[in-house]
């Protein structure tokens, strides 16, 4: 299995949907480095482990994409968040670079999940309202 920005509970602070929260959560602003515009496609690791254990449990071979099947910009992706934690949309800093090319990581999971005979991912404002959840963003 191939991952694509896999998010949930344990992940570092320094990773997206934190960062998101802390800056709406403390009122600041939200520094968003690289590309604004590059494509971000989170995977919930509660979905992850329900393919793990879906392919070793397969006699399926070769290599197979996983991902949240919902590609964002990374500048819209933070509103997304905040949104999905009921939190207010922090003013975003953007420090693009210009000589970075847009990132475009993604796929499309659903021959996975057929192939798998697994059904579609709950989608990626209620994997983060569960996360939330599971933290203690949201009670």
């Amino acid at each position: 299995l191939r991952l694509y920005n896999v998010f949930g509970p344990g992940e570092r602070a320094s990773r997206l949907i934190p960062r998101v929260v802390a800056a709406a959560r403390e009122g600041r602003k939200f520094r968003l480095s690289g590309d604004p515009h590059s494509l971000s496609d989170p995977l919930y690791i509660d979905d992850v482990v329900d393919v793990l254990i879906a392919a070793v449990e397969s006699s399926l071979s070769g290599t197979l994409d996983l991902c949240g099947g919902d590609p964002t910009a990374l500048l819209d992706q933070v509103g997304r968040i905040a949104v999905a934690l009921d939190l207010p949309i922090p003013e975003i800093e953007s420090e693009p670079d210009p000589a970075q090319t847009p990132i475009r990581f993604w796929s499309d999971p659903k021959p996975t999940l057929r192939a798998l005979d697994l059904s579609p991912f709950i989608t990626f404002p209620a994997a983060v309202r569960h996360y939330g959840l599971e933290v203690g963003w949201l009670s």
